[in-house]
């Protein structure tokens, strides 16, 4: 029997190169045609033969191969007649057009310089065979010793529309509350973000800033190649995990329109996956955690396959990791083994693009690791772009958003709140409701959570009282200040709470109860809405005991008893501050002592020295707008 035909498609520029893997693929056991071999006779029968006859074509495409009159016809011949199609990238080009239809969907490997054409070699080989569905593993042994050839694979296109089915179903709206049918399409609301890149602590050289979320993913390094690892920095509410959401429902709009929508940059991503820190246990792998987190139960993919894939292909997979600081301190501490542990320390995957979100105080986290990262900051809203979100938050009445605009600009304490996402959220709904405003950070938690309780009352038609709402918060205060300040826990168990709590709290979307994913494991995990949610009720709970219980109080104030525990549980402290004269005087003389007996050693470790400062003036300046409002 003859070998398979491989045809290679090509425009001249590329001859020399393509010709060196013409003798490659005919050393493993390919007959193989380009068109310098036979040019005697019509060139376009003898291209139409060569189509008919091949097994697989391999395209090789360029800004010159979609210009060509030549090239155009062979490869949509050998589209028509459904001819496997292998694409090979001959420059840094994005097709278009007629190309960008034909090739954009597909797995492309590098061939950009000879010594890239030999690295992928292996690759093309098993991509061929695959293919053809012929075993020629005793042809290729030699040449793809280190690749496992296997008979079955991955099946990409499948493995693309399960992922862009659940980025469209699950990411494609903003839910605006945690109850009822409320939402929002993310087109709609979706406003940009401020993003730059941070000189300081970043394998680049100097501040940039980001247009849009997806830029990121077109960052390089100091030597110019495409940035693997990026850590997206931002304070508690700043849009961090609606930043990834967007980016994986805009992947998924973009392969399922062809490439025709939305950014080119996912033009090089085959494969995007977008996972929960907080979900991942400690053994579980990378794709344990994607059939448990994204794919279906009845889903056609092996995980085996999708594993061999990812570790072939990684540089054409993107991974988004969605809360750092929601991952347990001590696995990232610990000598590295597990799946996760090892692509957040650069150990794995390192072709592929790691973006990884996290509040700043969790930054050293990464240690060492850390510097193998682009640092981008996100700051939330510009001024601009708060009003483009209060326009399209109240498209049906732009006189309650020019009526909010205005408020803002007389209030300067809330217009700086209002550049944080969930702020902002919280902003309009009160806003919505009322028409009018709290004047401070505590405030405004206060009468968001209080809002979110009551119209969740008033929709399930019971008269409330004032106790009932100060005993449910009192109850998940507990509870959350519990976590905090142990483990930094942030996910519960329904045993946790008071049965009656748990189901009320959830109800008004103070709570969210979630089935775990892991198929194996039905039970149901409780969250706050945000953390900041869970750090306003701890500290309504932990205020109350500064003046019921003192001994209490300063326990659980013991176990914030080192620098970067100040520094992790600033959020806390603050709203505590907020809430009490006589909590904000116990809290800021231990603030002040702990910061007095710190070591270098731990300045050196933790790397928070200029931190401390910052501290420093945020309690103090907090204890003193407390005491002034306590007059």
């Amino acid at each position: 029997m003859d070998p398979p035909l491989v045809m290679i498609s090509y425009q001249w520029d590329a001859q020399k190169r393509m010709l060196k893997l013409k003798d490659e693929l005919m050393k493993a056991g390919y007959a193989v045609w380009m068109d310098v071999d036979k040019m005697q006779g019509n060139l376009d029968d003898r291209m139409s033969e060569a189509v008919e006859k091949a097994s697989v074509i391999l395209t090789c495409f360029s800004s010159k191969y979609q210009t060509s009159t030549s090239c155009k016809k062979e490869a949509q011949y050998g589209d028509y007649l459904k001819k496997p199609i292998i694409p090979l990238k001959y420059e840094e080009y994005q097709p278009t057009g007629w190309l960008g239809l034909l090739i954009n969907p597909l797995l492309y490997y590098d061939v950009q310089t000879d010594e890239t054409m030999m690295q992928e070699l292996p690759k093309i080989v098993k991509a061929v065979e695959q293919k053809v569905s012929v075993h020629h593993e005793d042809l290729v042994t030699g040449l793809t010793s280190h690749v496992s050839v296997r008979s079955n694979s991955l099946d990409l296109e499948v493995c693309q529309q399960e992922l862009q089915t659940f980025y469209q179903q699950e990411m494609g709206t903003v839910q605006l509350l945690p109850w009822g049918d409320e939402v929002i399409d993310m087109d709609t609301i979706f406003v940009n973000l401020t993003l730059a890149v941070d000189e300081k602590q970043s394998l680049r050289g100097s501040r940039e800033d980001i247009e849009r979320v997806e830029d990121m993913l077109a960052l390089k390094s100091r030597t110019g190649q495409r940035a693997s690892r990026i850590l997206l920095r931002g304070f508690a509410g700043s849009g961090k995990s609606t930043a990834m959401a967007k980016i994986a429902y805009d992947w998924a709009k973009y392969h399922d329109s062809g490439g025709s929508v939305v950014s080119n940059v996912f033009y090089q991503y085959k494969l995007l996956f977008i996972l929960s820190l907080r979900e991942i246990e400690s053994n579980e792998t990378l794709t344990d955690a994607i059939v448990d987190q994204i794919l279906p139960q009845d889903t056609q993919i092996s995980k085996q396959h999708l594993e061999d894939f990812i570790l072939a292909h990684s540089k054409e997979t993107l991974i988004l990791l969605d809360g750092l600081d929601e991952y347990p301190m001590e696995r990232l501490q610990k000598k590295v083994t597990g799946d996760i542990e090892s692509i957040l320390a650069n150990k794995k995957l390192r072709d592929a693009c790691v973006v990884v979100t996290t509040r700043p105080q969790k930054v050293e986290d990464l240690g060492e690791h850390q510097k193998q990262y682009i640092h981008v900051k996100l700051s939330g809203f510009s001024e601009e772009n708060v009003e483009v979100y209060i326009k399209k938050f109240f498209q049906d009445s732009q006189t309650k958003a020019k009526r909010l605009i205005k408020v803002l600009e007389q209030s300067p304490s809330i217009k700086v709140l209002a550049q944080i996402p969930v702020m902002l959220l919280m902003l309009c709904l009160l806003w919505s409701d009322a028409q009018k405003l709290p004047d401070t950070h505590t405030a405004l938690y206060e009468q968001a959570v209080l809002y979110l309780w009551k119209r969740y009352r008033r929709s399930a038609d019971v008269t409330d009282k004032d106790d009932d709402f100060e005993e449910v918060l009192s109850h998940l205060g507990r509870v959350g200040l519990d976590g905090l300040t142990s483990e930094g826990k942030l996910v519960f168990l329904e045993s946790d709470f008071p049965a009656e709590v748990l189901m009320e709290a959830c109800k008004a979307g103070l709570l969210t109860k979630e089935r775990l994913r892991s198929k194996l494991n039905v039970s149901n995990s409780i969250s706050f809405l945000h953390k900041s949610v869970q750090e306003y009720c701890a500290a309504y709970f932990w205020a109350a005991l500064a003046d019921n219980d003192v001994d209490l109080f300063q326990s659980y104030l013991q176990r914030i008893g080192d620098d970067s525990q100040v520094f992790a549980q600033v959020e806390l402290l603050t709203f505590c501050c907020g809430m009490s004269e006589k909590a904000a005087s116990l809290i800021l003389p231990h603030v002040v002592q702990v910061f007095k007996y710190r070591t270098e050693e731990s300045l050196r470790i933790g790397g928070i020295t200029q931190t401390a400062e910052k501290i420093f003036g945020h309690f103090s300046a907090c204890f003193v707008k407390v005491g002034s409002n306590m007059k």
